[in-house]
């Protein structure tokens, strides 16, 4: 009884209230409480604001801009191709240009170092005209000067055409003066070919060594005398 009636006067001084008992049920009432506190803080929080959903004009305009974008780009890659097009086709015109020069120049360098013998075979068969018995071997010098000039001309060199031309300080040599035998030859024309030039196309590589027609002195009337 003593003792019933000491821990009856403790409740009584506590207020009524019996302690929590050290134990299991004191601890899950501990997280409990901290668990509601944890789920009223959340609810509590503002929620975030959720970015602004894609309108149609928006994805259009999107659209619109990439398409221009790849339709500049697409001008400027076939801009590029034009340009290394046109490029390359410089490059090889300007290298054919050079190949051709510089097969021009070999034909005609090779060409000046064949005339001179050229022209020492159209002596040797000038002056064996009239020769009695020239023909067993002027035959043979005939042959090979004439190969040899179409060999000339298979590369595009040729005569000079120049007898009865009017004189081309671009394209003749005069060498001698002379009057013309008919006196209505108009002066300066070419009256004789003493040595025959040659061009490549319109490139002179030798000009024709020609005689052309003087011009005429002009004639004075008599100067009458004193007392006729």
């Amino acid at each position: 009884m003593g003792r019933t009636a000491k821990a009856t006067k403790k409740e009584e001084k506590d207020g009524g209230k019996a302690p929590d008992a050290p134990g299991a049920g004191g601890f899950l009432k501990t997280r409990a409480e901290l668990a509601a506190e944890r789920a009223s803080r959340i609810q509590e929080a503002p929620a975030p604001t959720p970015p602004p959903a894609p309108t149609a004009d928006a994805g259009l305009a999107g659209a619109r801009e990439e398409a221009e974008t790849a339709r500049k780009e697409t001008a400027d890659a076939r801009e590029r191709i034009l340009r290394l097009r046109a490029d390359m086709d410089n490059a090889r015109k300007h290298a054919e240009r050079r190949i051709q020069e510089a097969r021009g120049e070999g034909i005609a360098a090779l060409a000046l170092s064949l005339l001179e013998g050229l022209d020492n075979l159209a002596r040797a068969l000038e002056a064996a005209r009239g020769i009695a018995g020239a023909e067993a071997w002027t035959g043979g010098v005939a042959q090979v000067h004439a190969r040899l000039r179409t060999a000339l001309e298979a590369h595009g060199i040729e005569p000079i055409d120049a007898l009865g031309k009017p004189f081309d300080p671009a394209r003749h040599e005069a060498t001698l003066q002379t009057p013309a035998p008919d006196p209505a030859t108009p002066p300066g024309t070419v009256l004789a070919v003493l040595q025959d030039g040659y061009r490549m196309g319109e490139r002179v590589l030798r000009p024709a060594r020609v005689a052309i027609a003087e011009a005429a002195e002009a004639t004075l009337p008599p100067v009458p005398r004193a007392g006729y």
